[in-house]
């Protein structure tokens, strides 16, 4: 009967003990499986935030172009980059005939001309190289990125390449400075 109690008190004891290590075998694949669980999951949320911030970027740089586009004065900048000869009409309405060729010349407007033409010019690049440091400014606090506004922004400012001494120099003069770095973004513009 001693015998017997004892080898039921072994086999008691021993069932304990593979009851403890099962159970503790059981708990770190469970514990495991859940730390691989949530490390994934975490994973998954980051790149689900990631993903997130860089729609709200593109979407941001979409409205700035829009921004833009919208901004007569600063269309009316682009549009004479754009074409060698436009009628562009003024606030009051008037047509006034611009060949691109005359844009450096009233930027520059050595002799301090007021006529309408020199001062329609002069305020729609004040408009353009307004927004171009905004949207500097706005590519440097992480608003937006640079590939969001690169086109059409890359083609002007290869159009702006052409008298580049000229629009550095109005650009310094007239603190639009961020306006240079974010046109130094293309190589165009930087190679010129």
């Amino acid at each position: 009967m001693i015998a017997n109690f004892s080898l039921e008190a072994f086999t008691l004891e021993q069932s304990l003990t593979w009851i403890r290590a099962s159970s503790w075998l059981v708990a770190s694949i469970g514990g495991s499986v859940a730390a691989f669980k949530a490390i994934f999951e975490l994973r998954e949320n980051r790149f689900q935030k990631e993903r997130e911030l860089r729609f709200k970027q593109a979407e941001a740089g979409k409205k700035l172009l829009d921004e833009l586009f919208d901004d007569k004065e600063a269309m009316r900048a682009l549009n004479m980059l754009d074409f060698n000869f436009m009628i562009h009409k003024d606030e009051d309405g008037n047509g006034i005939p611009v060949n691109r060729n005359e844009i450096p010349e009233a930027i520059q407007n050595i002799d301090g001309q007021e006529d309408p033409k020199t001062v329609m010019i002069v305020r729609s690049f004040d408009a353009l190289f307004y927004c171009l440091n905004l949207f500097e400014h706005f590519i440097e606090v992480g608003l937006t990125k640079e590939e969001d506004l690169a086109v059409p922004m890359e083609y002007y400012a290869k159009l702006l390449a052409e008298n580049k001494s000229v629009y550095v120099e109005y650009i310094r003069k007239n603190t639009y400075l961020k306006s240079l770095s974010f046109l130094n973004r293309f190589s165009d513009w930087r190679e010129s």
